[in-house]
Protein backbone atom coordinates (compact mmCIF):
# COMPACT_ATOMS: atom_id res chain seq x y z
CA UNK A 1 0.00 0.00 0.00
CA UNK A 2 1.48 3.37 1.01
CA UNK A 3 4.57 1.86 2.48
CA UNK A 4 5.57 0.83 -1.25
CA UNK A 5 4.34 4.04 -2.82
CA UNK A 6 6.79 6.16 -0.47
CA UNK A 7 9.92 3.53 -0.45
CA UNK A 8 9.44 3.66 -4.20
CA UNK A 9 9.56 7.28 -4.45
CA UNK A 10 12.18 7.27 -2.10
CA UNK A 11 14.38 4.90 -4.85
CA UNK A 12 13.64 7.23 -7.66
CA UNK A 13 14.68 10.97 -5.95
CA UNK A 14 17.86 8.94 -4.76
CA UNK A 15 18.62 7.58 -7.99
CA UNK A 16 17.59 11.18 -9.75
CA UNK A 17 20.19 12.81 -7.08
CA UNK A 18 22.66 10.72 -7.74
CA UNK A 19 22.59 11.16 -11.27
CA UNK A 20 22.29 15.26 -11.19
CA UNK A 21 25.03 15.84 -8.59
CA UNK A 22 27.60 12.53 -9.81
CA UNK A 23 29.80 14.02 -12.24
CA UNK A 24 30.74 12.76 -15.28
CA UNK A 25 32.76 9.78 -16.02
CA UNK A 26 33.18 6.09 -14.14
CA UNK A 27 35.74 5.29 -11.53
CA UNK A 28 38.95 3.86 -11.78
CA UNK A 29 38.71 -0.17 -11.36
CA UNK A 30 40.25 -0.93 -8.01
CA UNK A 31 42.22 -4.01 -8.33
CA UNK A 32 43.30 -4.58 -4.93
CA UNK A 33 41.89 -3.23 -1.27
CA UNK A 34 43.45 -2.75 2.39
CA UNK A 35 42.33 -4.84 4.97
CA UNK A 36 41.26 -2.49 7.21
CA UNK A 37 37.28 -2.81 8.64
CA UNK A 38 36.28 0.50 8.38
CA UNK A 39 38.88 2.47 6.09
CA UNK A 40 38.09 6.09 6.50
CA UNK A 41 36.77 8.01 3.84
CA UNK A 42 38.66 11.21 2.39
CA UNK A 43 35.36 12.71 0.93
CA UNK A 44 31.74 11.25 0.63
CA UNK A 45 30.82 12.56 -2.21
CA UNK A 46 31.16 14.24 -5.99
CA UNK A 47 30.45 17.43 -4.94
CA UNK A 48 33.65 17.09 -2.08
CA UNK A 49 36.35 16.70 -5.13
CA UNK A 50 37.86 19.41 -6.83
CA UNK A 51 37.13 20.17 -10.69
CA UNK A 52 36.46 17.13 -12.41
CA UNK A 53 37.39 14.72 -10.14
CA UNK A 54 35.43 11.62 -8.84
CA UNK A 55 34.43 10.31 -5.23
CA UNK A 56 35.76 6.97 -5.69
CA UNK A 57 36.34 3.52 -3.85
CA UNK A 58 40.24 3.41 -3.52
CA UNK A 59 42.77 0.92 -2.48
CA UNK A 60 41.57 1.98 1.17
CA UNK A 61 38.22 4.26 1.78
CA UNK A 62 36.96 7.14 -1.05
CA UNK A 63 38.90 9.42 -1.98
CA UNK A 64 39.08 12.20 -5.25
CA UNK A 65 40.10 10.43 -7.97
CA UNK A 66 40.62 11.22 -11.58
CA UNK A 67 37.58 9.16 -13.41
CA UNK A 68 37.74 7.52 -16.46
CA UNK A 69 35.39 9.11 -19.33
CA UNK A 70 32.55 7.48 -19.86
CA UNK A 71 29.03 7.60 -18.65
CA UNK A 72 28.10 7.92 -15.03
CA UNK A 73 25.23 5.20 -15.14
CA UNK A 74 27.67 2.58 -15.13
CA UNK A 75 28.44 3.16 -11.52
CA UNK A 76 24.60 2.49 -10.39
CA UNK A 77 23.16 -0.77 -12.71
Amino acid sequence: GELKILFFLFIVFKVICLLVTAKPGTCPLIVSTCRMINPPDKCKEDHDCTGPMKCCMSFCGKECLQPNQGTTLGQYF
